[in-house]
């Protein structure tokens, strides 16, 4: 509790003003440690490449040397990560689905599609007593249906 402060929208005002300065304060730390680094990293290469040569060759010389060479040369493993991650599940996918699952679905769709319109085309006559006795029975299951279900809600 501060007795300075008068209302909640100037406690609010403080409170946003504080986290902003937070906030600039943790962005400054951020960009302090990365100059840095770059300025550690410099170093190092300065006294392991200019100043004396020979260390590299010396830390290569022993089989921890070697394969930490092997593994930075390597691009510090990402592409067998991303061969492993991404390329060979989707592989072991494509295997799987060879037959297209999914565009069997669609497949059978089309057929089912197909065979409804040989079937409807075969009613499809010329004649209008036909095309009347098919809407008449349609009425009479569409009022059966209605009829029907009135009685089963009673």
């Amino acid at each position: 509790y501060n007795p300075c402060i008068k209302d909640s929208t100037e406690a609010a005002a403080k409170l946003l003003d504080l986290e902003r300065k937070e906030k600039e304060l943790e962005d400054k730390r951020i960009r302090r440690t990365r100059f840095l680094s770059v300025l550690f990293g410099i170093f190092i290469a300065y006294l392991l490449f200019y100043l004396k040569p020979d260390v590299p060759g010396v830390l290569i010389s022993n089989p921890l040397g070697r394969s930490l060479q092997r593994f930075w040369f390597s691009g510090w493993g990402f592409d067998w990560l991303y061969q492993q991650l991404l390329i060979s599940p989707f592989m072991w996918f494509v295997r799987v689905n060879k037959k297209d699952v999914v565009d069997s679905l669609y497949k059978l769709i089309a057929w089912m599609m197909r065979l409804l319109h040989l079937l409807l085309s075969l009613t499809q006559t010329g004649r209008v007593q036909w095309y009347a006795a098919g809407i008449a029975l349609g009425v009479v299951v569409i009022v059966g249906l209605g009829v029907w279900r009135n009685h089963l809600w009673f």
